[in-house]
């Protein structure tokens, strides 16, 4: 369970209500969250998933997979998205 508040006041309130009903245990500030690697700065959160993608590369890379080159189909007229 992530809580996310800017009232550090409701936050404790919060887990003070949730540990008296269930078994649980206060991890801290969050750093990963269901394989997602979370940054915060002081305006906001960033979620990224860099360490899984390089863990499927390495595990692929352990399987001798070779690289293969997917050309884009000259065809396509790509636009901009707004």
């Amino acid at each position: 369970l992530l809580i996310i508040s800017n009232n550090i006041d409701g936050i404790k309130e919060t887990k003070l209500f949730l540990s008296s009903t269930f078994k649980m245990k206060d991890l801290g500030e969050v750093d990963t969250i269901l394989d997602i690697k979370v940054k915060k700065d002081s305006e906001s959160f960033t979620l990224s998933q860099s360490h899984y993608v390089d863990s499927v590369i390495n595990k692929f890379k352990h399987l001798n997979i070779k690289e293969a080159n997917t050309p884009i189909d000259p065809n396509i007229n790509s636009i901009k998205n707004e």
